[in-house]
């Protein structure tokens, strides 16, 4: 999808929202995340939000269908990050939406808080690491 990708990290998926999207283009985004985290050995999904605003009518783009997936399915696991403020407050507020249907997503401001809370503790830094290793 244009605007959008979603990668294989072996011990998480990883989905990059990088341009802004409508609703129906951001609805069909989520479901290939949802579909692709399904199917995900180890059901836990990075997005990382690139662009610089979002909205809080998460119905728009049936937002709530994604959590309740989530809390139906306890094994999943979502960790949402945003480096731009006001995208940040949306996730706080899905994340806030998510803890009422006891879902397992958190926010994040940066990647390797998101890493280290969604992977087991010593794969949380190796993945961030080897991600993050200069190319020689």
């Amino acid at each position: 999808m244009r605007g959008a990708t979603t990668s294989d990290k072996r011990d998480y998926l990883r989905a990059d929202l990088i341009h802004q999207l409508a609703a129906p283009q951001l609805e069909k985004f989520l479901n290939g995340v949802q579909t692709a985290v399904l199917r995900h050995a180890s059901a836990r999904v990075l997005i990382y939000v690139h662009v610089p605003q979002a909205s809080y009518k998460i119905e728009k783009y049936h937002g709530s269908r994604f959590i309740d997936l989530l809390a139906a399915t306890p094994r999943l696991r979502v960790a949402l990050v945003a480096t731009h403020r006001e995208v940040q407050l949306v996730h706080q507020y899905i994340e806030a939406l998510a803890r009422l249907k006891k879902a397992n997503l958190r926010s994040f401001a940066d990647e390797a808080t998101a890493l280290a809370w969604l992977l087991p503790p010593a794969l949380g830094l190796k993945a961030f690491r080897q991600r993050t290793k200069p190319r020689r």
